[in-house]
This record gives structure tokens, sequence and C-alpha cells, in this order.
């Protein structure tokens, strides 16, 4: 919606000044009937402060903190404790408000305080204001959309929606946005009062604890409402697991602006027949990343169809997302291979595709495997990485270059381990990390730790790496410390009645029969569960979604 300039109601008017302030809950009236319905989103700024630590030794002439303020204007201090002790934190007050936040958001907890039940509710998302226009902008407006920061997921246990691992810098006086999508047949007059807890970094010094703000008022979904066509519910009757999200010609091409990989999103109703009509839509993402770049709108055909042409100047594996309305119907990958100039360096021989693996044919058993993508070689730095991408060197094809080949080819990174495969560490660290997408490894904390996330034999699944591999190859987050209570990390193959899952950010993701073996997972790796509380069920994982060695 939002393209129509909807109107803004605020309804917690706290200071009753009858102006909408910072802190005051905001509500799109999509449409446009002046009441909070159940097809209007609420909005939430979040503000943020800077804070500074406090040099040892520097007193003012009042007995308190001290820093040099520069051109700041003259702002109020706080300090976390009081008196203040040195070394402890103080802040730079910007707005007055004698509160203070944190300067990196963590992660973020809703929780509804009214009646509202999960179902009534379709999905959470978070946003940050990025595109300078003020005000809330998303995929319905015809301006450029704000920053999608990813979706909350419901914790069944808990009762609550969560998002976590954002690590995302506030600056003073930034605005975020949570953004709410009631579902078409929520219960009519179920309430909703919304309890936001926040957790942060004070990126200089430490972790904070999480600060609650509960809004006063409580909002009541009507059954009023007349459903705008932006609102996109799913239509009455579309199956996801009947529809399907495929790609139709090429799996990987160019990145030339002009080449196109075909992707059709077929909608199919509960009884498995073609839907005619209907809107669907097409998000592109990248492959390791969980931000819409882009969205395509279309509707399908008399045969159920519609077709998206997907070309792309930059170079990279991306995936596709089709929804029908606000159903996720599934996922497609298709790598875009860098272009180069005829007068460069040629990469390769033509026999390459993104993908591949080959070695120098001089070379005998014992020599380095390379993986081919995005036009650039990546070696396998030892053979444990190799062997937890695919089960043995018998098997596989390896296509053998000649040493000139191979030195035309640019360079790439290491390959990593595969998430969910092996724990590593440093021999001369007792630490124990486990691998996730893109590289960011997460401490162990414990042996009870090991052993839910990587089984009985969990003290099997450790290998040693060199420090200066360790170092140039993964990157540490402690925000993804792993103990006992938390959540399976990204890549994690369970096994739940008998059905495999992949973790995926929070999702459970069911494996197909293709999909298992396409993106050659392995049941070494497979961990049973008694549960899947706590985790959102996603879309079913892609053919080949989770093949590429490198992303």
């Amino acid at each position: 919606m939002l393209s129509a300039a909807p109107a803004w109601v605020s309804y917690v008017d706290d200071d009753d000044n009858n102006t909408w302030n910072n802190s005051e809950p905001l509500y799109s009236d999509e449409d446009g009937n002046a009441k909070v319905s159940k097809n209007d989103r609420r909005i939430t700024g979040v503000f943020a402060e800077r804070r500074l630590l406090k040099k040892a030794g520097a007193i003012d002439s009042l007995g308190g903190t001290y820093v040099d303020t520069a051109a700041m204007a003259a702002p109020k201090w706080y300090s976390e404790t009081n008196p203040w002790t040195e070394g402890s934190d103080i802040v730079i007050d910007h707005d007055g408000d004698e509160l203070y936040n944190v300067d990196t958001l963590n992660r973020m907890i809703i929780q509804n305080e009214g009646t509202a039940v999960s179902g009534d509710i379709d999905r959470i998302e978070l946003w940050m204001e990025d595109n300078g226009l003020g005000g809330f902008q998303d995929i319905y407006s015809n301006q450029p959309t704000d920053l999608l920061l990813g979706s909350f997921t419901y914790d069944i246990a808990q009762s609550k929606w969560r998002i976590a691992n954002l690590l995302q810098p506030l600056i003073a006086s930034e605005r975020f946005y949570v953004t709410v999508n009631v579902n078409a047949k929520a219960t009519n007059q179920s309430t909703m009062q919304f309890a936001l807890s926040t957790n942060g970094t004070i990126t200089t010094h430490r972790t904070m604890p999480d600060t609650l703000s509960v809004n006063n008022n409580t909002q009541t979904i009507s059954a009023d409402a007349v459903l705008p066509p932006s609102q996109q519910i799913p239509p009455a009757g579309v199956s996801a697991q009947n529809s399907i999200v495929r790609i139709i010609d090429h799996i990987s091409v160019p990145a030339d602006g002009t080449s196109v990989a075909t992707i059709e999103i077929e909608v199919r109703n509960t009884n498995n027949e073609r839907m005619a009509n209907q809107t669907v839509r097409l998000e592109r993402l990248r492959a390791s990343e969980n931000v819409v770049l882009s969205v395509e709108q279309k509707t399908t055909n008399a045969l159920g169809i519609a077709s998206f042409p997907e070309n792309s100047l930059e170079a990279g594996v991306f995936r596709f997302r089709g929804r029908a309305g606000s159903l996720l119907i599934g996922n497609a990958v298709v790598t875009y291979t860098p272009v180069f100039d005829p007068n460069d360096v040629p990469p390769g021989p033509s026999s390459l595709v993104a993908g591949d693996l080959f070695m120098n044919k001089d070379t005998g058993a014992g020599g380095t495997v390379y993986y081919y993508a995005n036009g650039k070689k990546y070696p396998f730095p030892n053979e444990r990485v190799y062997l937890s991408w695919y089960p043995n060197f018998e098997s596989v094809i390896i296509k053998k270059i000649t040493a000139v080949e191979i030195g035309a080819i640019p360079w790439g990174t290491n390959v990593r381990y595969r998430p969910g495969t092996r724990m590593v560490k440093v021999p001369d660290d007792p630490k124990v990390y486990a691998v996730t997408p893109g590289g960011t490894v997460c401490w162990v904390k414990d042996e009870e730790s090991a052993k839910k996330i990587y089984g009985e034999t969990w003290n099997k699944k450790i290998d040693d790496l060199l420090a200066s591999l360790f170092v140039s190859t993964y990157h540490q987050d402690p925000a993804c410390d792993l103990s006992i209570n938390s959540p399976y990390p990204s890549g994690t193959l369970v096994s739940f009645n008998d059905k495999p899952y992949y973790i995926d950010n929070g999702n459970a993701r069911i494996i197909p029969g293709d999909a298992w073996s396409g993106n050659r997972f392995r049941a070494e790796f497979l961990i049973s569960i008694v549960n899947l509380n706590g985790y959102a069920l996603g879309a079913a994982v892609g053919n080949t979604e989770f093949s590429h060695a490198v992303n």
C-alpha cells in the first residue's frame, strides 16, 4: 500500500499534546477508514544515542564526569553508576529525555500482552530508515524502500516473536520500524498490546541488559475492514505444498545484464488444481543473506504460471523467493558468473562452469583441488574441508587442466568447512567453534552444548587448524556463542519424526528427497531431535540451494 499516501494514526499520545512524537507508536491506516483495522500496520520507532567510554582520571568542576565534546552541543551527561566510578560508561543524552540506549542493536523480542494469538499474525518484520525520505516505505510504495533487516520467528515455547544476530549499528536519532501484517482471518475483537524488548552492545565496552518498552494502549482487530489488494493476503485455497518455484532453463548465466535465467512460479490449490489470475511476487536475495534486494509482481496465466526472466550485472549466487500474497512457496538459486573483457587474461578453460572441481593434470594424488565459482579458483585448504562437502574423491568428477590454465584463473579465498559438519579449533586455544554460513564461527561453550549440536560422537568431529588459516578464513562473533539453551546454528541438519530439516536463521526447512541429493546432504551429519519448539517452519529447501561450496 503506502503508494496512496495513507493517513498516519497515532494511538499512543503519551504526553497528551495532540502531536505525534518520536517515542510514540504509529499505525499505517492502509484502508483509510481512520480506524486501527486488521489490515493496518503498527510502526514503532527505535532511537539510539551515542555512548562514550570515560577516560581515566578526567573530572569536571562538579566532581562528575567529563569528556571533550568538541563541536557538539552541550548535552546532558549520565553515568551508568551513581556516583560514577572510573572506567564505567557515560552517556550523551542527545534528545534530553534522561534515557539512554546502546549503539549496536543485537536482538529484539516482541510479546503480545493482548488476546491475539500467533495465528492472527501473518508476519512481523524489522526495517531500518535507509532512503532519506522520512517515514516508512516498503515494497508497496512507489518510492525506494527502507532497508528490511529480517523477519521475526515465533517461539512456540515462550509465546514470543524473536529476531537475533542483528549486530546493527545505531547512530544518534537512527530510526527503525517494526511492521505487523495481520491475518485476513484473524479473530474479530482480539487485541494487540505489544511489549518490545531490545538488547544491544556498547561497542567500546560491553553488552547491556535487555530494555523493555510496553505500548500503553490496546489495539482491537476489527472485522469491518475491507481488505486492500496491496495487503497481499494469500488467496484462499493456495497450497504451498502443491505450488512450486522452479528454473526452466539455466541455473548459471553470465552477469552481463542481458543473459537471463527464467524462473517460474506455478500456483496450485489444495486440490492440486492450477490457479489462474493469482498475484505472485518474486523476491531477489543474495544466497548468504536474508535481505530482499528487489521485488517483482505478476499475475499467473491460465495455466497458473507466472514467468520471470532474471538477469544481473552483479556476479554471485542469488536466491529467488516466490510468494503468493504473503504465503511463501519456495526458492530457486541462480549463479551469475563474471563477464571478462576479451583483452583481459582469460579466466581459464572454457570447459569450467560454476561449481566445477578441478586440479593440475600433472599432479598426482594429494594435489590441491579447486572449486570454480565467480570466475575464480577457490582452493580446498586440506582434505578434511573437502570431505565436509563431498563424500569421497572416487565418485566425484574432478576435471584435470594444465598449470598454465590454472594460473590464468584469478584467486578467490579458501573454501571453508561446510556449516553443520565439523567443529574447528587452533592447537594453542582450547576453545572449539561451530562454523556457520558466511564463515562466522561460534564458540561452543561446553561438552553438553557440543553433544546437542553434533551428537554423541561430537568429540570425533573436531579439526585443528593452523592459527594463520583460522584467522584468515573465519571470523568469530561473540554474539553467537553457543550454550545448551541456544538454538541450533544455521546449517545444522536435524531429523524430527523421521523427516530431515535444514536450520536456516531460526527456521526449520524441510528437505525433500531431490533437495537431499541435490545439495549433497549426508546422514552422518544429521542430528535427531524430539521437537521443533522455537523454530518457525520455513519453505522447503531448493534442489541445489545449499550445494555451493562458495557463497
